[in-house]
C-alpha cells in the first residue's frame, strides 16, 4: 500500500484505491461507469471507494 499525505494526515491506499485515484487524475470529469469498465471494478465498488 502507498501512503498519501493530505493536510498532514497519512492515509493508507490499497492498490485498487490508487488505481482509481490515478485514473481520475488522468481523466478529470470522468464518470464512475468509465472507471468501472476501464479498471474492471464493479460500479458499486467504484462509487464506494472514490
Amino acid at each position: 500500500m502507498q501512503k498519501l499525505e493530505t493536510s498532514g494526515i497519512e492515509m493508507q491506499l490499497s492498490p485498487r484505491e490508487k488505481a482509481i485515484i490515478t485514473f481520475i487524475g488522468n481523466r478529470p470529469g470522468c464518470k464512475s461507469g468509465d472507471i468501472a469498465s476501464k479498471l474492471g471494478i464493479p460500479s458499486p465498488t467504484v462509487k464506494k471507494e472514490s
